[in-house]
């Protein structure tokens, strides 16, 4: 717990509780935390379900920027200079999402409400 500062005007302080993140990265997303000696963006299904990625090609114009399926508990990596779009979208194409990363990144897919970069 911690003390917030008082805002001007204010006649109180609230005791407020840092707001903690449930998110325990998998085994697979683990190994891969803390290797930033390449420059590539690396994509992890952790879901149940077969999906498709496509990772933009800005910064890198001999990049493929196609979409991929990535089975589940598989990963992928592709190799960029800069930072990057990561889309995902369903075998239906009825759902999507997507996140902006720097290289080095570690792009966790757990459903399209819960996509985390390490």
């Amino acid at each position: 717990m911690y003390k917030r500062p008082a805002r001007s005007g204010a006649t109180t302080d609230k005791t407020v509780s840092p707001i903690s993140d449930p998110y325990t990265p998998s085994p697979l997303e683990s190994t891969f935390n803390n290797n930033p000696t390449v420059s590539n963006i690396i994509v992890i299904n952790n879901s149940s379900s077969a999906i498709s990625v496509f990772v933009s090609k800005y910064s890198n114009s001999n990049g493929d920027d196609s979409w991929f399926t990535i089975s589940p508990g598989a990963r992928d990596s592709w190799n960029r200079a800069g930072w990057e779009l990561v889309a995902f979208k369903n075998a239906n194409d009825t759902n999507r999402a997507g996140v902006y990363v720097p290289t080095n990144a570690v792009v966790t897919f757990h459903d399209f409400v819960h996509i985390s970069v390490l």
